[in-house]
């Protein structure tokens, strides 16, 4: 899947809510010690494998993989976790369509059992 400019933003119809890693300090200068929410959730649109690709990704036990789209941000990078409803998943791998900052592909696999810590 690749979000191209000419995409259609009404397929951008799934809420999403990037995490952060512990580490660092909050803004009152408490410790971060849990993945926190990074502002607020944002729309995206979700693509799941299907028919051969699903067959092909469980011979390489990838089948609990999903790629999200977004709109461009310069504020997301690869050491966050992306939270969809009840689940939480670790980012695989972001790309930047085509290198014209207007689309990300973010390929994701789901954390066993929604943990995100030690992951």
């Amino acid at each position: 899947m690749n979000y191209r400019s000419n995409n259609n933003p009404g397929e951008l119809k799934y809420r999403i809510t990037f995490l952060i890693p512990p580490g660092g300090e909050d803004e009152d200068g408490f410790p971060i010690t849990k993945w926190t929410a990074f502002k607020k959730p944002i729309w995206a649109a979700i693509k799941t494998l299907k028919g051969k690709a699903f067959y092909d990704a469980a011979a390489d036990q990838l089948q609990d993989m999903k790629t999200f789209g977004i709109r461009y941000r310069k504020d997301v990078d690869d050491n966050m976790r992306i939270r969809h409803k009840d689940k939480i998943y670790k980012i695989i791998s972001m790309n930047n369509d085509d290198e014209n900052n207007q689309w990300w592909t973010i390929h994701v696999r789901e954390t066993k059992d929604g943990a995100v810590d030690g992951l």
